[in-house]
């Protein structure tokens, strides 16, 4: 049985926290936390890893661009403006984009990519040398700066933005 994640926000881990994810989830976890990182996540909070999600037969997953504008009553933002929030957001899709490159993960834009790509793994009887799919998603639409912008991130493969929930 093949799973597909729902929602991952492996950028922030990767580029923000600086992990390595494509580790074993278990020497990430081990790494000891280094107290010049402004972040107060532990490392041995980390939720998954690519070599973990290989080992879970997870073939692909929604993962996140995350990157939430500071405002008042939203508990969750980590930038002041728009456009910390698209520089950042660049900055995790680069994140992405190097996993791809290196044959970690498989950016997937389209059905007939997507389709080729859950053919791959459930004709494998091994994954540990396959890459995992990834569906390009955002947590919000902070890291778009203006509407004609969607354009841009679509190009780059953006392909779900999740609405905040605000209270």
């Amino acid at each position: 049985m093949l799973i597909i994640d729902g929602d991952y926000p492996m950028a922030h881990g990767g580029e923000r926290l600086e992990r390595d994810l494509t580790l074993p989830i278990d020497q990430v976890r081990a790494v000891a936390p280094d107290p010049g990182k402004p972040e107060s996540w532990p490392d041995d909070g980390t939720m998954a890893t690519l070599p973990e999600m290989r080992r879970g037969s997870v073939a692909a997953a929604l993962v996140k661009i995350s990157r939430c504008i500071q405002r008042p009553g939203h508990p969750h933002g980590e930038v002041k403006t728009d456009v910390h929030s698209y520089a950042s957001a660049q900055a995790q899709l680069g994140y992405y984009r190097i996993l791809d490159a290196m044959g970690e993960a498989r950016l997937l834009k389209s059905c007939w990519e997507f389709s080729e790509h859950m053919r791959e793994w459930s004709e494998a009887t091994d994954f540990d040398d396959l890459p995992v799919g990834m569906v390009l998603g955002m947590e919000g639409a902070d890291p778009i700066t203006w509407p004609e912008q969607v354009h841009e991130w679509y190009e780059d493969g953006l392909r779900v933005i999740s609405l905040p929930l605000r209270v």
